[in-house]
This record gives structure tokens, C-alpha cells and sequence, in this order.
């Protein structure tokens, strides 16, 4: 088959192309939009993101990176205490318009307690949720095409049977119309909505924000894949630390250039 050949070494950065939407089929390298490794000395209060775009990362509250716990591959991780706004969060960019693409978020946590919101990108867009208390416990989901109410998603469950106290790898992917839970490479849960997800302002934001239970957890390698869905059915979780960028076969459409693509001969 023949292959188009974007970039031959390395991988394209927003400078390279102009912007304009592209479809690609065949195996395709797409650069992750954020990754998190979470890298650092035990108490650190720097953050990198690893990434090509390497945003800005800001630590809220007491967040450390911490050699208490990490997953097997790494030397440390992110500590979020279980503290309301103690969280790390990234300015907005339109690189995170997930708007109707295909994607992936995914991360290694260690859950210890509580519940409460893990990711968001401000009101009405997309936010994973704690459920509950429990052990093992619920991950749902909510998201919005309006920008002022959960008119996509409002509180449906998208991951089921979440271990506390081990390391655990979480994977929420988009396909279409079809958004897919996966608790350490085991699909879990799949809900289908063909919305696209609001576009707004907010930063985003990995951690505790504002409620009733805040959890207390270590995250390692949280990757966000804009273009492709990665994974599409159970799977092996990845070896750590994660690159920055994912191969992916399959039909992918990128509609924005800051994280590009390209094929391998």
C-alpha cells in the first residue's frame, strides 16, 4: 500500500504545516497534545509537559511530585493531596477543542480515597468524576455540545471496577460516535453520542477542583491524543514512560496542526 510521507524523520511541529484538515489512512505517528509524566525529585513543584507543544504547566495548591509511589518504568509521580483546587492546570489552547475528533486521555493512578472531579477543561466540555467512596469504584462522564448545559453526556458511567491502593491504567477514547472506558487495557463500558463537544476559554485542569469528597491520588503518564482514538478494544497497557506521540493504524482526520502527523514509509 502506498503511504503518503509527511515528515521522514521525527515528527512535524505546528511551524512545519499549514492548517487545514487531512485525512490519512494506513499507520500513522500522532503527536500527543499533553503528557505528563510526572517526572521529579520527592517534594518537586516543577511540572513539564513533555509534549511537543511543551505548555506551560501550573501547580495549584500543594501538589508534589513524589517517590512514594510509581508505576513500574518511572522513578516518581504526581501527588495530588486530598484537598479542594489542589490540582495542575494547563492554559487554554485550541489544541484541546476536542470538539467531534476522534481522541484519547489516558494515565496510570494510584487512588487512594475520595471522589470528585480528576480532569476538566472548565464548565460544560468534558469532565471524568468520581462516583463514590467505594472499593473498587465508578468513573462517569460528562460533556456538553451547548457550552451551557451536559446535553451529551450527564453522569453516565464510563469506567467500572476501579481498584484504590494500586496502580491502575485508565483510557477514555472517542471513535465517531462512540466514547470507550478502559480500566487496565479492559473495555468497560462504551457510550455512543455523535455531539460535538463545546469549544470555551478555560484552562485545563488535572486534579481536585471544588466538592464534597476530593480525592487523594498519584498520577504517572497522563497523555492527551488528539486525532486518533489509540485504542479501539482491549489491550495490553502500555510499557512506561509513554512517548510523545502514538501509532496508530487506521483512518485518522487532523483538523488541527499543533500536534501533526506522519506516515512511515
Amino acid at each position: 500500500m502506498s503511504k503518503v510521507h509527511i515528515a521522514r524523520q521525527g515528527l512535524i511541529t505546528k511551524s512545519a504545516i499549514p492548517s487545514l484538515s487531512r485525512t490519512f489512512t494506513g499507520t500513522v505517528n500522532v503527536n500527543s497534545s499533553l503528557l505528563l509524566l510526572g517526572s521529579g525529585a520527592n517534594g518537586g513543584t516543577t511540572f513539564t509537559d513533555s509534549s511537543v507543544n511543551n505548555f506551560t504547566v501550573t501547580r495549584n495548591g500543594s501538589v508534589i511530585t513524589s517517590t512514594a509511589q510509581f508505576p513500574t518504568g518511572m522513578s516518581s509521580s504526581i501527588y495530588i493531596p486530598a484537598t479542594n483546587s489542589t490540582n495542575l492546570s494547563v492554559p487554554n489552547n485550541s489544541v484541546f477543542n476536542y470538539t467531534n475528533q476522534d481522541f484519547c486521555q489516558e494515565m496510570y493512578i494510584y487512588w487512594i480515597s475520595g471522589g470528585e472531579q480528576l480532569f476538566r477543561k472548565g464548565d460544560f466540555n468534558l469532565v471524568w468524576y468520581g462516583t463514590a467512596t467505594t472499593n473498587p469504584f465508578n468513573l462517569v462522564l460528562f460533556a456538553s455540545s451547548s457550552g451551557s448545559s451536559w446535553n451529551i453526556f450527564s453522569g453516565q458511567t464510563i469506567f467500572t471496577g476501579i481498584p484504590r491502593s494500586q496502580w491502575v491504567h485508565l483510557a477514555l477514547t472517542r471513535e465517531g460516535s462512540s466514547f470507550r472506558g478502559f480500566v487496565n487495557g479492559t473495555l468497560t463500558n462504551t457510550l455512543t453520542n455523535a455531539g460535538t463537544i463545546a469549544t470555551n476559554t478555560s484552562a485545563l485542569t488535572l486534579g481536585n477542583f471544588v466538592g464534597a469528597s476530593p480525592g487523594e491520588y498519584y498520577i504517572s503518564n497522563f497523555r492527551i491524543t488528539l486525532g486518533a482514538p489509540v485504542y479501539t478494544a482491549s489491550f495490553t497497557p502500555p510499557a512506561l514512560p509513554l512517548p510523545n506521540f502514538v501509532s496508530y493504524t487506521g483512518t485518522t482526520t487532523v483538523t488541527n496542526n499543533t500536534y501533526g502527523v506522519y506516515q512511515n514509509y
